[in-house]
């Protein structure tokens, strides 16, 4: 039985969607989420962003962690401000919850080094930016007067007023910001990295293992919850003094008592989300590009 080529797209799209749908649905069972990006090239050489959602599937008796694809989201700025917003506007027409978002994994080799267009060594850029503030000051911009006898003060060389203000302005300026934003999330990246202290056998009763918990809850927790999670880790490390200690998260997950340990499930939960690559889109983008 012949069909033409338009009824074959149209079968396939409705199969896609019905997928699609029943893995979304298996998100919001789960709760918690991660996503994964990664720029991919259709057969007419169009860049696309390949999108993945990474979480638990707790619908059998056992845990499972899994990566579903769940589409192609057509691009044309490929900055990272740009790619990141195109993915949460995807993740709220799939019709997910952002604050179950726990985890983001993006292709960053492509995104900072190839299309990142706000380069720190770019000297075209900053041309552009440097006539540009001339124009709004309306200054005629000179180099200032350097020192020649004072050998310990701060010359920088600029033979001209674009040079001496890149050198001695623009760059310290970018440097500072950048050392401050990484102070502002470095609290952040220490806490996600104590996360494994809830496994059973990393489990700690020391000052430093509660207080790292504490700052894990505050992140992920709500504020009912924040307030027993320090008690519910003692409770948890005491369970398994005498026990046999699972050797994986999942194994852990099917063997916590959600009665019991309702918050430490849910910090167990993250952690299996968590991404640790970005193989999954890229892997699909290649497939995309063979069919």
């Amino acid at each position: 039985m012949y069909t033409s080529s338009v009824i074959q797209n149209e079968i396939i799209e409705l199969c896609g969607n019905a997928i699609q749908k029943q893995i979304i649905d298996k998100v919001r069972q789960s709760g918690f989420f991660a996503v994964l990006a990664d720029e991919a090239q259709d057969v007419s050489r169009y860049e696309q962003l390949s999108l993945c959602l990474r979480y638990v599937d707790c619908s059998s008796r056992k845990a499972l962690i899994r990566e579903d694809f769940v589409g192609f989201v057509h691009i044309h700025d490929f900055t990272a401000s740009a790619l990141a917003l195109t993915t949460m506007e995807s993740l709220k027409s799939f019709g997910l919850d952002l604050e179950n978002l726990v985890g983001q994994g993006y292709d960053e080799a492509a995104v900072m080094s190839e299309r990142f267009k706000g380069n720190l060594r770019n000297e075209r850029d900053f041309s552009n930016l440097f006539e540009e503030a001339k124009h709004l000051s309306s200054a005629d911009l000179s180099v200032p007067r350097v020192t020649g006898r004072q050998i310990n003060c701060s010359n920088i060389p600029g033979d001209t007023p674009e040079v001496y203000y890149r050198r001695n302005i623009f760059y310290p300026f970018i440097e500072h910001v950048v050392t401050e934003i990484e102070a502002r999330f470095k609290s952040h990246e220490e806490s996600i990295s104590g996360i494994q202290l809830i496994l059973p056998d990393r489990t700690q009763t020391t000052d430093t293992a509660k207080k790292c918990i504490a700052r894990i809850g505050e992140i992920f927790l709500s504020e009912a919850e924040k307030k027993v999670v320090v008690s519910e880790y003692e409770l948890w490390h005491n369970h398994w003094c005498n026990q046999e200690m699972p050797s994986t998260v999942l194994e852990a997950m099917d063997r916590c008592d959600e009665l019991f340990f309702p918050t430490i499930r849910q910090l167990l939960q993250i952690l299996a989300t968590l991404p640790v690559s970005t193989a999954t889109p890229e892997t699909n983008g290649l497939q995309d590009s063979r069919l």
